[in-house]
């Protein structure tokens, strides 16, 4: 009994939270407020993100000046979002594209997939985790853009990359 009533728990409060998505978009569809709701504030950053690429294409905008580029561009689309939410893409690969363009977004990709590719780390499975968990969080979030990030981003790439393998 205990378990179905769980499972109607989760049901419910998914239910909820994919209602309450759906009412954003419709929200965000109709012209109205959706600033605090953060499925839709993430798509309006992702939006803003692309048009500053476009006009940024090769090489970026520079490492000084990405908020400066989201703040006119925020300006420029006339966005509803209030200052206080006008954020940055919340994506590092996005972030990078920004920065340093599209030749400097491809490196980037390039880089992180260069120890699976040239030292055969797909074998290695705590790499592969550790990778897929940092891959999965930069597209979520600018994870290379606070100490926590890079501290574990460094500390766990050079444990599982020079750790020795027995053969």
């Amino acid at each position: 009994q205990s378990r179905s009533s769980a499972a109607s728990d989760v049901y419910k409060r998914q239910s909820r939270r994919l209602h309450k998505i759906i009412w954003e978009f419709d929200n965000y569809n109709q012209g109205r407020d959706y600033n605090g709701h953060s499925v839709i504030m993430r798509w309006e950053y992702l939006k803003t993100a692309v048009e500053i690429i476009k006009d940024n294409f090769i090489v970026g905008v520079g490492t000084g000046d990405i908020e400066l580029a989201f703040k006119e561009q925020y300006q420029t689309s006339k966005s509803l979002l209030l200052p206080k939410y006008q954020l940055r893409a919340h994506n590092q690969f996005v972030t990078y594209t920004i920065t340093f363009g599209i030749i400097g977004g491809l490196w980037f990709i390039l880089v992180l997939l260069y120890p699976v590719l040239k030292f055969k780390e797909h074998r290695n499975y705590l790499y592969i985790a550790f990778f897929c968990i940092t891959f999965l969080s930069m597209l979520n979030e600018d994870t290379l853009e606070t100490l926590v990030g890079i501290v574990f981003f460094s500390f766990f790439s050079s444990l599982f990359l020079l750790q020795e393998t027995k053969s």
